[in-house]
């Protein structure tokens, strides 16, 4: 599990930095997991990865279609955002 976590974790930074964003940019991540008892050691890899920065983060335990998977990551970035004027909400439609 530590090792796919880790390359999922890899890839879903590349992807980030692709766009120009990077984890500091990562608001909320959910873990998948086979196997409820990996919950320590995936908390322990994630925080590894984002190391000060604190995403909101949730744990499942879900089954995977193929039994070789055991976890799976998600994220929701929100990038530019703050650096941007953005109009103040009118209550009207756009």
């Amino acid at each position: 599990m530590t090792g796919q976590l880790r390359r999922a974790l890899e890839i879903m930074t590349d992807a980030l930095r692709q766009l120009g964003a990077g984890l500091e940019d990562v608001v909320m991540t959910r873990i998948y997991l086979a196997d409820m008892r990996d919950a320590d050691t995936a908390a322990v890899v994630h925080g590894e990865a984002f190391r000060d920065i604190r995403p909101a983060t949730t744990v499942v335990r879900t089954e995977f279609v193929d039994s070789r998977i055991l976890v799976e990551i998600e994220a929701e970035a929100v990038y530019g955002g703050a650096d941007q004027d953005v109009p103040a909400a009118t209550g009207k439609p756009a």
